[in-house]
């Protein structure tokens, strides 16, 4: 009987075609990257137009409460990460819970 061949159970790839293979992922890698800090590009906008709505609809809460100050203060610096909102509705509450002439509407 002639000498059997084992079949090989693990296929190693050549040099070159590994090399391919990385310059492919590095690629991928750059592509997904780009396309991530557009996302964060986009959201970080997102987040400052809705700091500066929430800001002027608060003004005018206070202003419609009769308010002398803002009821909101806004603290940090630079990265929104870090920005804390504290809010004090306790005056809006109790101009809000005031019944006022309007409200009998002429009864």
């Amino acid at each position: 009987m002639g000498k059997i061949i084992q079949f090989p159970t693990k296929h190693q790839p050549s040099s070159k075609a590994k090399l391919q293979m990385l310059e492919a992922r590095v690629h991928e890698i750059e592509l997904e990257n780009d396309m991530m800090r557009s996302d964060m590009d986009y959201l970080s906008g997102a987040i400052n137009k809705n700091v500066s709505e929430l800001q002027d609809i608060l003004k005018e809460m206070s202003l419609l409460a009769g308010l002398e100050k803002p009821i909101v203060e806004f603290k940090g610096e630079g990265d929104l990460s870090d920005m804390e909102i504290e809010f004090n509705f306790g005056q809006l509450d109790e101009f809000l819970n005031k019944p006022t002439d309007e409200d009998d509407d002429g009864k």
